[in-house]
């Protein structure tokens, strides 16, 4: 078999991070990407299949391939990446710029690139000079980012679950915009412990009163600003009984939000613990903005403030190990 080359692919957040103080933007999407890769005779031979005219072999990179995503980004990776103001994700590449001007020289580099290389871009599929933009399933603009509306539709149009398969794809679906819910953990805790091994499915009023206002919260639109470590940064945290919740702020805005459902010995701590826990989750899920610098932490748990002041070796175990 074709070994994986296990190439990272960038995520939601990588990308976001990346386009604060832009306010032009275009997309190109490689046509028939895959193809322009050359396979070597090794490869070439793995990839050998039989027709009822005789053995054939792809001599360029077939889609179908577990490996094929990660070839493929790698191998743009190395003719682009070091264009400034280009992000590219697979077949995909988003090109930002603070101006007119930067944009256009950069998008002339991408297309000078393309040309040396003989990559083509789908024209269909590309959308050039534009101050938004709709890439790998969130819309851009100088404002933020917000989710694709096509989305959004979908699950509001969802019905509601018929039975665990149904649930689980509406949750899959939440998840993937779970970005833009506050508290998201907390908000599906009844719906996901119909998920449970041993629990019966009984979809009753309470089930689809949460299913219900899952929807509502996702049809708001929600707005993401960009990260600015320029700017004065505020850590908001809360723990319920079952989940924990972070939202960055800047300005009063929302940056970014992350949740977490506890598990069954979390769900024991004393309610001090879970609001410490949720200061420290929310420390590590969003390390990459905060690390070297200095915030403001934001909880409505006033205990938390004397146990500050105190000394460490005064503070319960537990409390110091956090």
């Amino acid at each position: 078999a074709i070994k994986r080359s296990h190439y990272p692919l960038p995520s939601f957040e990588n990308v976001k991070s990346r386009l604060n103080g832009s306010c032009y933007f275009s997309t190109l999407d490689a046509s028939s990407g895959f193809w322009m890769v050359p396979l070597d005779e090794e490869s070439a031979n793995l990839c050998t299949f039989n027709t009822p005219f005789g053995r054939y072999k792809f001599i360029r990179l077939p889609y179908g391939l577990n490996c094929a995503s990660e070839v493929f980004h790698r191998v743009m990776t190395e003719h682009f990446s070091d264009i400034d103001g280009v992000f590219l994700y697979v077949d995909d590449l988003i090109i930002y710029a603070k101006n007119k001007e930067q944009h256009d020289f950069i998008l002339k580099k991408v297309f000078e690139r393309a040309r040396q290389i003989n990559i083509k871009f789908n024209k269909i599929k590309c959308h050039i000079g534009v101050q938004e933009v709709k890439f790998l399933g969130h819309i851009f603009n100088k404002n933020g980012v917000q989710p694709d509306d096509e989305k959004v539709k979908a699950i509001t149009n969802l019905p509601s679950p018929k039975c665990v398969k149904d649930l689980q794809r509406f949750l899959g679906m939440i998840n993937y915009l779970g970005a833009y819910i506050p508290n998201l953990a907390a908000e599906s805790t009844i719906l996901r412990d119909l998920l449970k091994k041993n629990s019966l499915w009984q979809w009753d009023e309470n089930y689809e009163k949460a299913f219900s206002h899952l929807k509502n919260l996702i049809s708001k639109f929600p707005v993401l600003s960009y990260f600015d470590c320029s700017k004065p940064i505020t850590l908001s945290v809360d723990a319920s009984q079952n989940a924990v919740g972070a939202v960055l702020l800047q300005d009063s805005k929302p940056c970014a939000y992350a949740s977490k459902s506890l598990t069954e010995s979390q769900q024991n701590f004393a309610q001090i613990e879970k609001e410490l826990y949720a200061i420290m989750f929310g420390c590590t899920k969003f390390h990459q903005y905060l690390y070297g610098q200095t915030i403001t932490v934001q909880t409505d748990h006033k205990p938390l403030i004397t146990l500050f002041t105190k000394p460490l070796h005064s503070v319960p175990v537990r409390l110091q190990r956090m």
